[in-house]
């Protein structure tokens, strides 16, 4: 559920919580020893308790709990909630950290330049960085472009991009409606509240002209298929798994094959950022040494003279 927020230490609470619901403990005592009691929820459900100890918690979350505890499935609820949370933290921070070495090799590069200038040896010049400037520039003035675009008309996918967006938007739809299914939500009312996770407008768009379907007796498969709103191979995974009465299984077998397919292109983003900075690099550090070079045989070609 790609909009929600993380909030450090919320899966440790939200394990220890299940493990003493597990242990038998009444709630009150399972959320003061899992230290998420509050005075202003004393008496309220537990869901409700857990929404005033976790302001970060998204409505989606909220109603994940609410209906967990209402099947009796709160500590399962709990724990792939934690699961969840913490794995988008995961894949967050290995991105961060992918994208370190690249910013490592752009800014070493303009740090050369800067050291070549300060001691009075030619460097690159301000128009080789106005160009590079104006290049993020423009790059800038795209997204922001294609942000207002989208704001006006919910349906506009960008060139290339919007494919991947989606993919990746649909990874939160997913997790949401299989931890609603999971908590005993039907299929209609989790859809329902799961497109609200989903971060990508076009994607949502699509997601909710399903719902209609949904509504008035369409299979899940059916109703994302006439609305175009998921791959094929995810069609046909959920259409088996509702022929064999296994939608769970389903979901967490698309949702498996999404994640996988999402740090697949997320690798390869970083790959092709690492080597365009590389090569950046490479100029930067060519352009400096022959600028030198250039100089200190002007200069002493005019001492020879």
């Amino acid at each position: 559920m790609g909009s929600w927020r993380l909030a450090s230490g919320t899966e440790d609470s939200f394990t220890a919580l299940a493990d003493a619901l597990d242990a038998g403990l009444p709630a009150e005592s399972a959320l003061a020893a899992a230290g998420l009691a509050t005075r202003a929820g004393d008496g309220a459900p537990c869901h409700e308790q857990l929404a005033a100890a976790c302001p970060d918690l998204a409505p989606t979350e909220r109603a994940v709990l609410r209906a967990a505890e209402g099947g009796g499935s709160l500590a399962a609820a709990l724990r792939q909630l934690a699961g969840d949370r913490q794995t988008r933290r995961e894949r967050r921070r290995e991105l961060a950290g992918r994208l370190a070495y690249p910013a490592l090799v752009i800014a070493s590069a303009a740090l050369v330049s800067v050291l070549f200038a300060s001691i009075g040896m030619p460097g690159l010049g301000a128009g080789f960085w106005v160009g590079s400037v104006t290049g993020l520039g423009a790059c800038a003035a795209l997204v922001t472009y294609a942000r207002r675009r989208l704001a006006v008309d919910p349906t506009f996918e960008p060139p290339l991009l919007g494919v991947v967006a989606a993919r990746a938007a649909a990874t939160p739809y997913f997790e949401a409606l299989l931890a609603l299914y999971a908590a005993g939500v039907r299929v209609d009312e989790a859809h329902r509240e799961a497109v609200a996770a989903c971060p990508n407008a076009p994607l949502r768009a699509r997601l909710v002209a399903t719902s209609t379907s949904l509504a008035a007796g369409t299979s899940l498969t059916e109703s994302l298929e006439r609305a175009g709103a998921c791959d094929e191979w995810a069609r046909r995974v959920l259409g088996e798994a509702e022929r064999t009465g296994t939608l769970e299984a389903g979901l967490r077998h698309v949702l498996v094959r999404l994640r996988a397919a999402n740090d697949a292109t997320a690798r390869r983003a970083v790959r092709a950022l690492g080597a365009l900075a590389y090569a950046f690099a490479i100029l930067v550090v060519l352009l400096t040494v022959g600028r030198f070079y250039g100089g200190l045989t002007d200069r002493l070609g005019g001492i020879g003279r």
